[in-house]
């Protein structure tokens, strides 16, 4: 985005280049846990994962897996409505693990995902983390995990691993 001071071929007015968000992403609390909860499985039906009871636990218990453990959750809303979501998992104070990312189809395309990823780097990096993992079939973050220096560690079928080891932020 250009500097708003910048101004226009004839020198007159400013540039108007911001774009107003059409959402916010806030801090999960726990009135949003059943509408998360839907939202994430909706999303996760729709590419194809099976509910699993113990695999996704999570989506049940959010603030217990994430928020009491270190780590965070974020909700992205949309005229009061969630309309994504994503968290990062404290694995042992060392590791972070990116888990959950999910937008509703009808607003995916529009930056929401750069934004939530781009939220829980800065969160790791502020937490001090070492590393990042995350796991993914998704090729929209496959291609952000590339832009931002991920590591591809291996593939599973089509489930691909990646890493990022962290810098001391000290």
């Amino acid at each position: 985005m250009k500097d708003l001071q910048e101004t226009n071929s004839n020198n007159r007015l400013p540039k108007q280049e911001i774009t107003e968000k059409f959402y916010s992403i806030e801090l999960f609390t726990d009135k949003d846990q059943e509408e998360v909860k839907q939202l994430g499985l909706e999303v996760s039906k729709e590419i194809g994962q099976i509910y699993n009871p113990k695999l996704d636990y999570d989506w049940e218990h959010i603030k217990e897996v994430y928020i009491d453990s270190g780590g965070i959750f974020y909700v992205v809303k949309s005229s009061g409505k969630i309309i994504g979501c994503a968290g990062v998992k404290n694995i042992n104070d060392i590791v972070a693990e990116f888990k959950r990312a999910r937008v509703l189809k009808e607003f995916r395309g529009k930056g929401i995902g750069r934004d939530l990823f781009e939220k829980r780097l800065n969160f790791a990096l502020a937490n001090n983390f070492k590393k990042i993992i995350l796991d993914t079939t998704d090729l929209a973050v496959q291609h952000l995990c590339e832009e931002n220096r991920f590591q591809k560690i291996k593939q599973r079928g089509n489930i691909v691993y990646y890493e990022k080891v962290l810098k001391d932020n000290k």
